[in-house]
């Protein structure tokens, strides 16, 4: 199943000598579709959204971040789920409205990193997690949550 060749996706090692195009020629044998890396330099942590395998490839600025294990630690009871990761979260997007062509493909690039929904015939209970986009159309700035 696709939950199965994700889980294999991840279980590869990863090593110093990898490289991104390691994981972009294997990507297509585990039916992965997206790519999120993360990357520091002195000036920012940086953010990039492939979609593999001929892109196009997004990249965004972090300005602040939060690890989920200080969201964890700072709980009164944490929870957490043994298959939380078995089904793919619910897409929630505010503020993508403007029609200028770079909001219209980040809006599409997050819809297709998740499967669609048909609210009339999901089972709730295999929703376990959320994934909130807001897009602050003044400044331009999108909040990610997971």
């Amino acid at each position: 199943s696709r939950n199965s060749i994700i889980f294999a996706f991840l279980r590869i090692q990863v090593n110093r000598k990898n490289a991104l195009k390691d994981f972009i020629s294997i990507s297509g044998h585990f039916h992965i579709t997206h790519l999120m890396t993360f990357s520091k330099t002195q000036l920012s942590t940086y953010m990039r959204l492939l979609r593999v395998p001929r892109g196009p490839t997004l990249n965004f600025r972090v300005r602040r971040f939060t690890h989920s294990r200080d969201i964890v630690s700072a709980l009164k009871r944490p929870q957490t789920f043994p298959k939380q990761f078995e089904h793919a979260p619910l897409l929630v997007m505010n503020g993508f409205q403007d029609e200028s062509i770079h909001v219209k493909l980040i809006a599409t690039m997050f819809q297709n990193m998740f499967p669609s929904i048909n609210v009339a015939t999901v089972d709730l209970s295999t929703i376990k997690r959320c994934v909130l986009l807001s897009m602050d159309p003044v400044n331009g700035l999108i909040e990610f949550r997971h």
